[in-house]
């Protein structure tokens, strides 16, 4: 199959670059948290493949911190919004001026939109990489088939969606690392300090109650009464984070609990990050915080609604537990249920289900505990 796809995405140019001539790579990755993370995976295989590569990236204001202290990023470009619309543009002619600049010998799209398509030509790459099938692939002259053919298989992970550029490019990825962050020090300090002053000195539960929409967002009932689960049960109080646009839903579930909680609608994706990492389990909904807590390895729980968990669900995370209904209308795109008028596929998952989710996981933490400790000590049962 493979021969045969290249011919088709085959013009004058060669099907793979001539590696030996590429010292700089810029990759393109805009938009959500979530796929940020996931394309993690990506940086991993470019730098253990070539450790000599240059690699930059090209990102978002929003999700630059997932990437401003990580190890395999040697430069990170950040598109930040101007307000009004001739400081935009000036600010977007200053960018196209710097990565023309910047000499990238490959340019890898992984976005797909059509400010990333015309900003990997405007690079001057000799190398252009995107899939075929983005609008504006013209602007491409490496076109890469559909992942799905790349990989040989019907469906594929968002990670194996990216990581499927540099497969037909030629990068050996056929055993993908999982994605990974590091944690801003300072931001750590941050948040230590707030634990502190609000009396959050042991190990916590951390829950993001919040989705982008209705068909991914667990009932807050639901939630508080995981809350005090997680209490009664592990003696773990709630942390619950969101950002300011759904902080009611933090109020909600802390007006309905009974065990304490403490929230947070006002941190910093970097804060965010390290709570994270500080974590003794990540419960949530099917969003970017998700990601984040499968890429520190966090013993997790997440509750999928509308979204194709094959595709979304958390990446290479042997600590984590995926609840969800089956039901006949999934997966969906999500904006809005059109089959039942509210959001069933969310709605008809019971309290039950998740905690019986958090009892798998946390068995699986204490027993690999007891095994560590148990080699530690050298002793044998």
């Amino acid at each position: 199959m493979r021969p045969l796809l290249r011919r088709m995405h085959s013009s004058a140019q060669p099907t793979e670059p001539d590696w030996e001539r590429i010292g700089s790579v810029l990759l393109i990755r805009l938009r959500s948290i979530g796929d940020t993370v996931l394309m993690t995976p990506c940086l991993a295989a470019l730098k253990s493949w070539r450790p000599e590569l240059r690699v930059t990236v090209l990102i978002e204001e929003l999700s630059a911190p997932l990437l401003q202290s990580h190890p395999d990023v040697d430069e990170l470009i950040v598109i930040k919004r101007s307000p009004g619309q001739t400081a935009n543009i000036i600010s977007r002619l200053r960018l196209a001026h710097r990565l023309r600049r910047s000499n990238f010998d490959l340019v890898i799209n992984l976005h797909g939109g059509t400010t990333a398509s015309l900003l990997s030509r405007l690079t001057g790459a000799p190398y252009r990489a995107g899939f075929a099938y983005l609008p504006y692939s013209f602007l491409f002259n490496f076109p890469i088939p559909l992942p799905q053919d790349v990989w040989g298989k019907a469906e594929i992970h968002c990670a194996e969606q990216q990581l499927a550029t540099l497969k037909w490019l030629g990068v050996p990825v056929d055993e993908p690392a999982a994605t990974y962050l590091k944690t801003d020090q300072r931001a750590a300090v941050a948040v230590r300090e707030r634990l502190k002053a609000a009396n959050f000195n042991s190990d916590f539960a951390l829950i993001h109650p919040a989705a982008a929409f209705e068909t991914k967002r667990w009932p807050e009932e639901r939630f508080a009464q995981i809350v005090d689960y997680l209490a009664e049960v592990y003696r773990l109080p709630s942390v619950l984070v969101a950002d300011k646009t759904q902080s009611q839903v933090i109020t909600g579930i802390s007006y309905l609990a009974k065990a304490r909680t403490l929230g947070f609608d006002n941190l910093s994706l970097a804060e965010l990050m390290a709570l994270t990492e500080m974590s003794a389990i990540f419960i949530g909904n099917d969003s970017g915080p998700a990601h984040i807590a499968a890429a520190y390895k966090r013993p997790m729980v997440v509750i999928f609604g509308s979204s194709n968990h094959r595709v979304w669900g958390p990446w290479k995370n042997p600590a984590s537990e995926l609840v969800r209904v089956d039901m006949p209308c999934a997966p969906c795109p999500g904006y809005s249920c059109e089959v039942f008028g509210k959001a069933e596929c969310i709605r008809r998952l019971q309290t039950d289900a998740v905690k019986e989710a958090i009892d798998r996981v946390m068995f699986n933490v204490l027993r690999s505990t007891f095994y560590v400790r148990r080699s530690a000590l050298n002793i044998e049962c």
